[in-house]
């Protein structure tokens, strides 16, 4: 059954009830990409009807996930009375979202979401940060948010939308394992464009928002990948909607090329020992197995070409970047070398799934190794982590390689 694969990594985490989301309702609040990259998160998790007030075709929200209800009315929220008639609850447990940087649009939904005793939500970006809060109403909201009336940002964008999904999920589906973060802010300042070759090696989850976000802000991208799309992946990657049984790069290259203006390419492979990234700018790893990120490492370091590296977990990701002769080595950064030492001889099959994963830290790990490029052409070097419940944090990479690593050239 379609709808079982579809949400099958998600529901192998202990505790998780698929039925709770399904039975959800949602008002999603704006036409911009803060509201853009959370109603994909929403429909990819599969809440069960998703009311947008607001209308973008940023993605192919209606082919997404045809379980879920989605409406979309082209409306604003400006006044009280229009908040109270487009904001009708069928229960209690409605949800409301306001993703806007608009003051007047947040004082309202806040207002009458206050008076139905329903569940509030205000997100706001910019390129500059983003916050979100489930404890301010009205008049506070002012306050808090500094985000409104400005451009929202793409990668503050596709983080905020994560987390704020991941709290939402909370609400309606706490798990034991749950700290729940009531609000948020953030300043994290990015790129409004980043015109740079890229090869990006892996087009799956964290593969899928890492090449939203280079197509976007112009990057010419090859994708690598030798993997095919499955139905068990579409609770992560929600642009293969209709491309199951194809290799995951070209369907990758061919959904992100309406993103951007740059040259985007695909090769359908699996790189090994003699991979070379001949006239990148920057190595792009968004992989799930050391073995590849072994190869990017040692290639990295014989071309001097930037690697940036993320990774994720169920409940949190990470990425960082190793630039030779700046920073010490991925091996030296996340432990490579112990991995070649205890490396088990048994390989995961193309399309086998063994491990739970969701699209949140996902979303997060791709837009974090766009901001680890973009910090590094400014010569800062850096690592970004994200852990449910606790936030985000940046930490500077200073330190060079450890004594007696192969890849030492400081």
């Amino acid at each position: 059954m379609e709808t079982s694969e579809r949400y099958d990594r998600q529901t192998r985490i202990a505790g998780w009830n698929q039925k709770k989301l399904d039975e959800s309702s949602i008002y999603v609040i704006g036409s911009e990409r803060l509201s853009d990259f959370l109603l994909a998160d929403l429909l990819s998790l599969g809440f069960g009807k998703i009311y947008r007030v607001g209308q973008s075709d940023f993605f192919q929200f209606q082919e997404i996930n045809p379980d879920v209800v989605l409406d979309q009315a082209d409306e604003k929220i400006i006044t009280s009375p229009e908040a109270d008639r487009i904001i009708t609850p069928e229960n209690p447990q409605t949800i409301v979202v306001d993703c806007t940087n608009d003051p007047v649009s947040k004082f309202f939904s806040s207002r009458v979401s206050k008076i139905k005793g329903l569940k509030y939500y205000s997100a706001s970006s910019s390129q500059n940060s983003f916050s979100f809060t489930s404890l301010k109403h009205e008049g506070e909201l002012m306050q808090y948010h500094q985000e409104t009336n400005c451009d929202q940002g793409l990668l503050n964008s596709m983080i905020c939308s994560a987390i704020l999904a991941d709290e939402i999920r909370k609400h309606l589906m706490p798990l034991k394992t749950d700290l729940v973060l009531p609000e948020y802010e953030k300043t994290m300042d990015e790129p409004g464009k980043l015109e740079k070759k890229v090869i990006q090696i892996g087009a799956g989850a964290t593969g899928t928002f890492a090449g939203i976000a280079l197509t976007s802000l112009g990057a010419d991208v090859l994708f690598v990948d030798y993997d095919t799309v499955e139905k068990s992946n579409l609770n992560r990657q929600f642009l293969f909607y209709n491309s199951i049984g194809l290799n995951k790069a070209k369907a990758l290259a061919e959904k992100t090329r309406e993103f951007g203006s740059g040259k985007i390419g695909f090769l359908e492979k699996k790189i090994g020992p003699n991979f070379q990234p001949k006239g990148f700018d920057f190595i792009l790893s968004c992989v799930d197995n050391n073995d590849a990120r072994i190869y990017m490492n040692e290639a990295s370091t014989k071309s001097g070409t930037p690697l940036l590296n993320c990774g994720s977990s169920i409940s949190g990701c990470s990425a960082g970047v190793y630039s030779p002769g700046n920073t010490a080595c991925l091996s030296c950064q996340v432990g490579l070398s112990e991995f070649l030492e205890k490396k088990n001889p048994t390989k995961r099959a193309a399309g086998d799934c063994f491990n739970p994963s969701l699209i949140i830290p996902n979303q997060i790990a791709g837009a974090f190794a766009i901001k680890t490029a973009y910090d590094a052409l400014k010569g800062n070097y850096s690592s970004w982590e994200f852990q449910s419940g606790l936030g985000v944090e940046d930490t500077a990479i200073h330190h060079t390689c450890f004594a007696g690593c192969k890849n030492k050239n400081d």
